[in-house]
């Protein structure tokens, strides 16, 4: 299994891989609450659909192309947090 942490801003249209889903929180984060932490685990099991007929997401790509479709990939603000 793979661990995936992302944060999305959707008001934003973008999310950015993190190593820490509590990143936005800590006393010292330089990112806003409108981050959205979400800490997913690889494969996972969704609604069969074109490209995804059995309903299971392997990888990272796979990931991004079904939850994050149509946002744009940034760098992780805080150096600390990139994988």
């Amino acid at each position: 299994m793979t661990t995936v942490i992302t944060f999305s801003n959707h008001e934003r249209g973008e999310f950015f891989f993190s190593t820490d889903h509590c990143q936005g929180v800590m006393d010292d984060s330089i990112i806003d609450r409108s981050w959205t932490p979400v800490t997913a685990r690889l494969p996972v099991h969704i609604t069969p659909r074109p490209g995804y007929e059995n309903g299971i997401v392997r990888t990272i790509d796979g990931y991004i192309d079904v939850f994050y479709s149509g946002m744009k990939l940034i760098a992780n603000p805080d150096e600390r947090f990139r994988r």
